[in-house]
């Protein structure tokens, strides 16, 4: 039993795993699965001046999903301390298709050059890093989620923005992956951006019920799952 914690989970197991924390915080909570939110959420509590958007009540509204992402960093560290990490290897053609970009072979599943400290010291490790970052959380915010709020939470209640973004996320990773797609197909993606009640994903309704911080523990408690999973099988990279 332990041997077979210790190893990848396969997909049979790690995929209801995830899928059945929907439920779980439906049913806890009332709550949506989704985590892009709690950095709105950080940044209301931290950021100082006069931002519209991170002008809101996040104690209220947002202090639970800080707790679950929490969970999600203590879940990924546990899985690797305690159960062990797998290096995830990429493959041969992939490998080849790097040093074709100047990257140098790496071992694992992340490029060092780009994926480090002394990557990010670099001009292009900036840009990319800085930049990249800056895109997703950008994407994430004006999409109403990220891959989280619509791949999981959004696809299971079939919202039909949450179709919209996926399709427009994974046109955009097949486009990556495959050069003759992206030669037939245009660089830059639209995406039509969501609106109504329905489009936001991670956005709560106005009126919620404060947290009580002892109740918190449950959050972190599904967050810290949440992340064994994602580590153990195979998912994210820790």
């Amino acid at each position: 039993m332990w041997h077979t914690l210790r190893g990848p989970w396969p997909w049979y197991v790690g995929g209801p795993v995830i899928g059945l924390l929907v439920p779980t915080l439906l049913i806890v909570g009332n709550k949506q699965l989704g985590v892009s939110s709690a950095l709105r959420a950080i940044c209301a509590a931290t950021v100082p001046g006069g931002v519209e958007f991170f002008r809101y009540d996040w104690k209220a509204t947002g202090l639970w999903i800080v707790a679950l992402a929490l969970g999600v960093l203590l879940g990924a560290a546990l899985a690797t301390a305690v159960l062990g990490a797998d290096t995830v290897n990429i493959s041969p053609s992939t490998g080849d298709a790097l040093l074709g970009l100047g990257l140098a072979p790496t071992h694992g599943l992340l490029p060092t050059d780009l994926f480090s400290w002394r990557g990010l010291l670099t001009a292009r490790g900036l840009v990319l890093m800085i930049g990249g970052g800056f895109l997703v959380g950008f994407g994430a915010s004006y999409a109403g989620g990220c891959t989280s709020g619509h791949g999981v939470m959004g696809m299971a209640t079939l919202q039909r923005a949450s179709m919209i973004a996926l399709v427009g996320i994974c046109r955009r990773i097949v486009c990556d992956v495959c050069p003759a797609a992206a030669r037939a197909t245009p660089s830059m993606t639209k995406t039509a951006r969501p609106t109504g009640a329905r489009g936001a994903i991670e956005q709560q309704p106005e009126a919620f019920t404060p947290t009580p911080i002892s109740g918190l523990l449950r959050y972190v408690i599904i967050g810290a799952i949440l992340g064994i999973t994602l580590v153990k099988a195979e998912i994210v990279s820790w």
